[in-house]
């Protein structure tokens, strides 16, 4: 099944709805810094600025997508997709997954500024239904029951406003500057543009790109935590027993010598499974060979027979 790229990107922002500053009012913190990552500016400045964009960017590199341009500025990026024709007015119908971009100075009158102050995606527009792995992903991250109790709860949101967006550093009362990411309703009068990233990918790929999602955010953890995983090179060291040629500082924690047990199972495992798969491949091919249905048909030798009746024998 083909799904767009922005579709997929819009999932994976869903499932970070919840995630915070630490400490607050600080544009940092664990998960902050793995969004901040996704930026060019993070090689220079690592963290502390405002990440609405962030977010974004980190949504499609997490499903397997980057996008070229890996600007932390809403207006740059903005300027950015302009000239590659991906950019809509207001006016036009934002669609799921679509880029956001608004503009709070708009609100004062015209012509006050034409620089975007946030961004976020849509999730759904009022009077249309999103698509169904897009309500998924809300009923798993609202704890809701069912689709249609997804549908109620969007249905009430649309009752004060036009768009349900997910967006990043935000909160209610500091709109670009809030610290978490939400789901928020936004007006028409507050958006400046729609961008529509192109793009096509399967779910498999959405699934794979998640899986090296989750292996990068641990890896992206344990490099702040100081430690790397690595592997055991002697077998006292595998189940937490430290080689005696090896220096007290390069041991191996106990903890990660059970992790390197388990995964060396597993691979005995993966291996036992794909031998027994092949010794049932051969007996299906030794059965159904011409020889053996030759040997099927040929009537009972004196010596088979002697050996039935002697079995019939014990038996009695």
């Amino acid at each position: 099944m083909d799904v767009p790229v922005r579709v997929l990107a819009l999932v994976w922002m869903i499932g970070e709805v919840g995630a915070k500053e630490h400490p607050p009012n600080s544009n940092t913190g664990v998960r902050v810094s793995f969004y901040q990552a996704a930026c060019a500016l993070a090689r220079t400045i690592p963290t502390g600025w405002a990440w609405c964009k962030a977010v974004v960017q980190c949504a499609f590199r997490e499903v397997g997508h980057p996008l070229a341009y890996t600007t932390a500025s809403c207006g740059e990026f903005r300027r950015w997709a302009r000239g590659l024709g991906w950019e809509r007015p207001a006016a036009a119908a934002g669609w799921p997954g679509d880029v956001v971009e608004f503009d709070w100075d708009k609100l004062d009158g015209p012509g006050q500024g034409d620089w975007p102050d946030h961004t976020g995606m849509v999730v759904s527009r009022r009077g249309h239904r999103p698509p169904r792995i897009v309500l998924d992903a809300l009923q798993k991250k609202l704890g809701l029951a069912s689709t249609s109790a997804v549908l109620t709860w969007l249905e009430t949101m649309h009752r004060s406003w036009e768009y349900v967006c997910v967006e990043g550093n935000t909160a209610v009362g500091n709109d670009s500057n809030g610290g978490q990411v939400m789901l928020r309703g936004r007006e028409l009068r507050q958006i400046q543009a729609f961008i529509t990233v192109p793009g096509v990918a399967t779910i498999e790929a959405g699934r794979r790109a998640a899986c090296a999602a989750v292996r990068r955010r641990r890896r992206h953890r344990q490099e702040r935590e100081g430690r790397r995983p690595r592997l055991a090179l002697d077998p006292r060291e595998a189940v937490g027993q430290a080689a005696p040629s090896q220096p007290e500082a390069d041991r191996h924690p106990p903890q990660r010598g059970r992790q390197e047990v388990i995964a060396r199972r597993r691979i005995l495992q993966r291996a036992l499974r794909t031998l027994a798969a092949h010794l049932v491949a051969l007996r299906i091919a030794a059965a159904a060979s011409p020889n053996a249905r030759e040997r099927r048909r040929q009537p009972l030798g004196r010596r088979d027979h002697r050996r039935r009746h002697s079995g019939a024998r014990r038996r009695r």
